[in-house]
């Protein structure tokens, strides 16, 4: 062996000796000195490329893969899914855990990876269409983090696909599947009929009262003209004091109602990613036939206390818009026709009483 050469070995052997030792104490020293995204450490736990995450993660988070979460009780009201449908796409996947989303939708993918061995387990978090983050636990209890997003990264999924996925999924819209089954005919008459008469009319302001309001004659009469009358019943209901309420309704206006059926739900889907579609799905209903809903616009002034958002005044006697005072899920009624008659009540409580054994 000439000197030359004996040199350029020294040399190799010197080059894997500093990258085992670096190596090494990447392992040892964890958070001080992680391993970088450039350093290409973290793609070994990543989804395998090509993967439309999009697409994968609305077929995820189906009601039909919900579990119960380990001991009973979710963390910070996550929703928690079987991951198995993850697993064929994950290549170091040795065995899939659960996947949580959670109230910052966020999702987070849990599994035990094939390699390295001395790692017990992989947390990916999924945003905005790509893996944002990875987690690695080790043996020895130490973890690993990496951001790996890529700020240039556009999701590319196809909508229509994602919204015929949420479509098909009664379960994991705000009725929670309820009304998919639901006979219209059997609200009016019966155990169904008795028991909404006995709810609890709450008192914190008409747009979240739990009661249902009955038309009973409204046969041909259009939905939009039913949704005024009976809004204008559950106004003229709260006209009048009762011990257990802290206001009287003094006078309303009930102006012309926003109906959404089916169809119309389908048209908001139209063009939305994943976290639109889940937005959309936490807000509203799954509709069956002759069922709407509507976020009622009414007004009325008031004698006594109904909350308002903070900041906001009213003299007394005016007419102020009562929508605001119940977003979200908690603000949405609806409406539904059995052929001869209209029932209103606020979807929650409808949900609620649909559920009840």
């Amino acid at each position: 062996m000439t000197k030359k050469r004996g040199a350029l070995l020294a040399g190799v052997t010197a080059v894997v000796i500093a990258a085992a030792l670096i190596g090494w104490t990447m392992w040892r020293v964890g958070v001080d000195v992680e391993p970088t995204v450039e350093s290409g450490y973290y793609d070994q736990f990543l989804f395998a490329q090509g993967t439309d995450l999009p697409a994968l993660m609305m077929e995820a988070t189906l009601d039909r893969y919900r579990v119960s979460p380990a001991g009973g009780e979710s963390q910070g009201n996550a929703a928690v899914y079987d991951g198995a449908v993850l697993a064929p796409h994950l290549p170091n996947c040795a065995e899939m855990g659960e996947v949580r989303l959670d109230s910052r939708e966020y999702i987070d993918i849990f599994y035990t990876p094939l390699a390295p061995e001395v790692c017990t387990q992989v947390q990916l978090t999924w945003d905005g269409g790509q893996t944002i983050r990875v987690a690695v636990t080790r043996e020895d209890r130490d973890v690993l983090y990496g951001d790996v997003a890529d700020p240039a990264f556009a999701a590319e999924s196809d909508p229509a696909a994602l919204a015929e996925l949420a479509f098909s999924d009664a379960g994991g819209w705000a009725d929670r599947g309820a009304y998919a089954a639901l006979d219209p005919a059997a609200l009016f008459t019966g155990e169904l009929s008795a028991r909404a008469a006995e709810l609890d009319p709450a008192c914190d302001d008409p747009l979240s009262s739990d009661l249902a309001f009955v038309l009973t004659d409204g046969e041909g009469m259009p939905p939009e003209e039913a949704a005024v009358l009976l809004l204008e019943e559950l106004l003229e209901y709260y006209g009048q004091w009762r011990e257990d309420c802290d206001f009287r309704i003094d006078a309303y206006a009930v102006g012309e109602q926003e109906l959404l059926d089916r169809a119309a739900l389908e048209a908001m889907a139209e063009g939305r990613q994943f976290w639109g579609l889940y937005q959309l799905r936490q807000e509203y209903p799954l509709l069956g036939e002759d069922m709407w809903c509507l976020t009622p616009e009414v007004q009325a002034a008031w004698t006594g206390y109904i909350y308002q958002p903070e900041g906001e005044t009213r003299q007394p006697g005016e007419l102020v818009d009562l929508s605001p005072m119940a977003p979200g899920a908690d603000a949405v009624w609806v409406l539904i026709y059995d052929g001869e008659q209209y029932w209103l009540q606020r979807s929650e409580a409808l949900v609620q009483l649909l559920s009840e054994e």
